[in-house]
């Protein structure tokens, strides 16, 4: 019964947590984002990209954590949430500052990027994304994780169900083996 019910307390917490990454604004609010944007197509994506302080302008800072219960959290998603945020604010590069990869902690991408915007355009002519966020790099990583995310949970679900099954099965057993005994001193007690 107490198994139950601690599925029960832990059901209730990925409903209320939800199954996507933690995403966390500063600077901004969602309602600050233009809803009228046409293409992202143009935003550079670097990583700890150092520039000249008077050549740009920090609009915002952008955070994807992992809730203990995230499942879309692949590097692919936060970057999107990341691409569409800068598109929404007009920021040109997001600039990530902080990144861990899935590992035997957590199974999501995490990172925290500063979102800026360029003064002078023309200097994003000859500006491209770092090679490690080309869209099928990404898309490899983001695969691989989710491969890894089903095999953690089949395993997890398997280990889970045998602790609950032998939790059952041993209760059954104890209460069997007390019928048992009383059964023996049931005859003895005649006398």
């Amino acid at each position: 019964m107490k198994q139950i019910q601690i599925l029960f307390i832990i059901g209730i917490l990925a409903l209320i947590m939800g199954c996507q990454a933690s995403i966390t604004r500063y600077g901004y609010k969602t309602n600050d984002l233009k809803t009228n944007v046409s293409s992202c197509d143009g935003i550079v994506i670097k990583n700890n990209a150092k520039l000249s302080p008077d050549m740009f302008e920090v609009i915002g800072s952008i955070k994807a954590s992992d809730t203990q219960f995230s499942t879309e959290c692949s590097e692919e998603y936060v970057l999107a949430v990341f691409r569409k945020d800068a598109c929404a604010l007009c920021a040109n590069i997001i600039n990530i500052v902080e990144e861990k990869h899935p590992n035997f902690m957590s199974t999501c991408y995490q990172a925290k990027a500063e979102l800026i915007r360029i003064k002078d355009r023309s200097l994003l002519a000859d500006m491209t994304s770092d090679s490690q966020y080309s869209s099928e790099l990404i898309k490899e990583r983001s695969a691989r994780t989710a491969i890894g995310n089903a095999a953690a949970g089949g395993a997890i679900g398997g280990v889970a169900g045998a602790f609950i099954m032998s939790k059952s099965s041993s209760t059954g057993k104890k209460e069997t083996h007390n019928k048992s005994l009383q059964q023996e001193q049931e005859p003895c007690e005649t006398f």
